[in-house]
């Protein structure tokens, strides 16, 4: 912690990543980032074929 306390910008980060957990999404909005961004399951990009 004395690390944390001696760098503010990590401070700040720890401070986003904790407001962060704060976010609540609905129904539609899950589904929305769903369409979006539907992760794996199928073909790997061919940028990531090597």
């Amino acid at each position: 912690m004395l690390y944390a306390e001696e760098r503010p910008d990590v401070t700040e980060q720890l401070a986003q990543g904790l407001a962060a957990l704060k976010i609540s999404l609905d129904r539609s909005r899950l589904k929305e980032l769903d369409v979006r961004f539907p992760g794996p399951g199928g073909p790997a990009p061919q940028a990531y074929a090597w």
